[in-house]
């Protein structure tokens, strides 16, 4: 058998696993079936697209979930993949690729200041809330006096800038996740980041 072939049988052996993969899901865990496509976006649940897309989720990496679907379902870990694909369907990914596409589209907010002092010193405060007005109350009772002036308040969105990312890579999973589950304003993070290579 040649290269080509082999591969061949390789891609119809991964098809066989996706559509057993679709079909076990529909029979054991009919919640999370259901919502797969809403989630997925891809049109009425049953038709091809939904299967074709579902099978390709399936088996595939997760951030969100810290390994491939498939395998979370396999270790009893399917109220996670549930919560994943809820989060989808309401257009808010919970815990994607980056650190931006972790956050809810909406009711998530990011209060910091980021001070450079003189020489190599930096001072980064991040709080997170589910409102701006949260996020702006957490950082003011919290940060000292002197980095309130630089104070800004980000609504995360599907379109964060990189420099936004890489500020809310600093807030915790377990805060995120906290904050995003909770009712509105009833939870909150706060954490500071220093350096100082002078």
């Amino acid at each position: 058998m040649n290269t080509g072939e082999r591969f061949k049988e390789i891609w119809r052996s991964l098809w066989s696993v996706r559509a057993q993969a679709v079909y076990a899901l529909r029979d054991d865990f009919p919640e999370i079936y259901a919502v797969s496509a809403e989630a997925l976006d891809t049109g009425p649940t049953g038709g091809f697209p939904h299967h074709h897309r579902l099978g390709e989720y399936l088996t595939e990496w997760s951030n969100a979930l810290g390994r491939p679907p498939l395998e979370a379902l396999a270790i009893g870990r399917h109220e996670e993949v549930l919560q994943e694909l809820v989060g989808r369907a309401r257009g808010r990914p919970s815990t994607l690729g980056s650190a931006g596409d972790r956050f809810l589209l909406t009711d998530f907010h990011v209060a910091y200041s980021d001070h450079f002092a003189t020489g190599e010193g930096r001072t980064l405060p991040v709080a997170a809330c589910g409102s701006a007005e949260g996020a702006k109350s957490v950082f003011l009772q919290n940060a000292p006096e002197f980095l309130h002036r630089g104070l800004k308040v980000q609504a995360i969105t599907g379109a964060c800038t990189d420099s936004m990312i890489r500020i809310m890579a600093w807030i915790p999973q377990p805060a995120m996740d906290s904050i995003l589950t909770s009712p509105l304003g009833t939870a909150w993070y706060y954490g500071v980041f220093e350096s100082n290579v002078s």
